[in-house]
């Protein structure tokens, strides 16, 4: 099985071979202390997380624009609530890292490798709570948002925040440290030919 990007990620940044969105050499994370984890959740609750997404969405005149909208919306915050966020955002990536959820990402986009079903999930959480909380619960439901020329992803969100911090900071923020196991997607595997029998309504729409 191919690793997620998730785990490529923190592989990559122990060697020192991971750059910021800009292309710039960044310094390597460090795994956050439990004093650190404690404090960014403490400053950002879930609910503010997926409020600020929201608010960000409102002034987005799209979805490609969501990134500098939420730029904008928490550029002054400090940094245990930048730290915060992306602990959240971690945990909504995580909550979606599922085999069927890459199914339904794999109709809807002509394929997904490892980085591009980690692209859609970021898309995912782009489409605001009520959408993603719905997925959790129906994968079948996210393809109601998607559009037919299957580039639903949304890398540039995965940025925003952590360049914000590294630019308040001097550093990366740091990572917390999760189960190996979550290195893994939830649930069973399927094969590409299983796909329009599991997720019939999506099939029928995008093949």
């Amino acid at each position: 099985m191919k690793l997620s990007a998730l785990f490529r990620l923190v592989v990559l940044t122990g060697l020192g071979l991971v750059t910021s969105s800009c292309s710039q050499p960044i310094m390597n994370p460090e795994a956050a202390t439990p004093e650190e984890i404690e404090r960014g959740y403490a400053a950002v609750s879930l609910d503010r997380f997926w409020s600020v997404i929201d608010q960000a969405r409102a002034d987005a005149p799209s979805i490609d624009a969501l990134p500098n909208a939420l730029r904008r919306h928490v550029r002054d915050w400090n940094a245990d609530e930048l730290r915060g966020f992306e602990f959240h955002f971690g945990d909504q990536l995580q909550e979606a890292y599922r085999w069927d959820i890459w199914g339904v990402a794999y109709l809807v986009n002509g394929g997904a490798s490892d980085d591009g079903f980690y692209y859609f999930r970021a898309w995912m959480v782009a489409q605001g709570r009520a959408a993603f909380t719905a997925a959790l619960n129906d994968p079948q439901t996210i393809a109601d948002y998607a559009t037919d020329d299957q580039e639903n992803e949304l890398e540039e969100l995965l940025y925003v925040v952590s360049d914000l911090y590294t630019q308040k900071t001097g550093r990366p923020p740091p990572y917390k440290p999760i189960d190996p196991t979550a290195f893994l997607p939830v649930g069973e595997r399927w094969e590409e030919a299983d796909l329009p029998r599991l997720f019939p309504k999506v099939a029928a729409r995008f093949r």
